[in-house]
């Protein structure tokens, strides 16, 4: 098995992070692997990590989960530190 260079990592993870933030992104990578991640010019082993992740059924309810904890989270900006 070859090392994947971090770079291509990033990316790969950045795509997942977008998924959560966006559902309906996120939907439409379930819906269509190929079309939704065109822009990102994904390398083919990349691409399959995407197709094989949506055949698993719960994927998008798992991100709908994720997107509520990062909804409801408060942000750094918007509280203040107990001193």
């Amino acid at each position: 098995m070859s090392e994947i260079p971090a770079e291509r990592l990033y990316l790969m993870d950045g795509i997942v992070g977008l998924c959560i933030r966006d559902l309906d992104f996120g939907k439409r990578v379930l819906q269509d692997p190929i079309t939704a991640l065109a822009e990102y010019r994904l390398e083919q082993g990349e691409l399959d990590d995407f197709v094989a992740l949506a055949k698993v059924p719960g994927v998008l309810e798992s991100w709908a989960r994720w997107h509520e904890v990062f909804v409801s989270a408060p942000h750094p900006e918007n509280t203040s530190a107990a001193t």
